[in-house]
């Protein structure tokens, strides 16, 4: 197999598929050099040591690029298994002008294990959301991490995740267009309503209810959710509950 050409694909993914049937070198086999033999690339590591150090995988990044996939998407974008291969996505503010992206696209950041303020972190974190029922939903919280942040604007951030489109989920039919609570091809369900200007009780209300048959929930089985992050953020407890949606200024609608 021609090792360079695969690895000029810059795919680790296919790198990784290709190359399974030799993961028993990681074990069994030390590192080597361009001077000693051939050599195994996977998953970013040296198949033969499965470490970064004292090992050809450094000399192969600078050469390649670091043998990865250039991963862009929109937030509406990010499935299950973007959310596992990542519990961490932030939007890439330092690439607007580039080609197929807009304020809003987002990147991986697998590297990420703590989110701290002084970091100004502007993204999503994966968590797990526990109802009242006590059944779990995956899901994740989007934010701007600043020093004059508060809790009680971060938490309204919290969503869920569906496992589907909601009018897969829904025995009624959902509105066709977007809206912040509930329509027919959604897969995220966030928390945050406009003013009332905006967005009055008559028609915030016939969309909560939507909201329930979806999730297959009432008020009495699904308020609080109890949000956990897979990661820490700083400035935000181990967990935190959402009540309801809410307004701005923080008046809770159910």
């Amino acid at each position: 197999m021609d090792f360079v050409r695969l690895l000029r694909r810059g795919s680790e993914e296919v790198i990784h598929q290709r190359l399974a049937p030799w993961t028993w070198l990681r074990e069994s086999a030390p590192c080597r050099s361009i001077s000693r033999g051939p050599f195994i690339v996977m998953h970013g590591l040296c198949a033969w040591c499965a470490t970064r150090e004292d090992c050809i995988m450094g000399w192969v990044q600078r050469l390649f690029g670091r043998g990865k996939r250039r991963v862009r998407k929109q937030p509406n974008e990010l499935t299950a298994a973007d959310w596992e291969c990542s519990k961490v996505w932030e939007f890439c503010l330092d690439e607007e002008g580039v080609d197929g992206q807009d304020e809003s696209t987002v990147r991986p950041r697998p590297d990420v294990s703590h989110v701290r303020v002084a970091d100004y972190f502007d993204g999503g974190v994966a968590c797990v959301a526990q109802l009242a029922s006590g059944r779990q939903m995956p899901g994740a919280i989007w934010l701007t991490l600043t020093p004059d942040c508060s809790v009680s604007e971060l938490i309204p951030r919290s969503e869920l995740h569906l496992p589907s489109p909601a009018q897969e989920l829904s025995d009624e039919p959902l509105p066709g267009g977007w809206n912040q609570i509930v329509y027919a091809d959604c897969t995220r369900m966030g928390f945050v309503l406009a003013l009332k200007e905006h967005l009055p009780d008559d028609k915030a209300l016939p969309l909560i209810r939507l909201a329930y048959n979806v999730l297959g929930e009432g008020p009495g089985t699904l308020w609080p959710i109890r949000f956990t992050p897979a990661v820490p953020i700083e400035g935000l407890p181990a967990t935190w509950e959402v009540e309801g949606w809410y307004r701005p200024g923080g008046e809770v609608v159910r």
